[in-house]
């Protein structure tokens, strides 16, 4: 993942720097927003898949705590 961030630097990093800050600003609020939806877009995809599931809970635990 670090060598795909630094290879997307690399890539747009250059023209990025030209741009002024509120254009950088606007094209980073753009990129948040599609950011944002296509993951809620995922996640919904993922929810409505495990509903139709015959088993097992919508969303498995990310971490379970040790017996005490």
């Amino acid at each position: 993942m670090s060598d795909d961030l630094h290879a997307l630097e690399a890539w747009a990093g250059a023209p990025l720097a030209k741009l002024q800050p509120a254009q950088r600003r606007a094209i980073n609020h753009k990129v948040a927003i599609d950011l944002r939806r296509s993951q809620a877009q995922r996640i919904k995809a993922s929810r409505e898949w495990a509903d139709q599931a015959a088993e097992g809970p919508p969303c498995s635990p990310r971490f379970t705590p040790p017996n005490t």
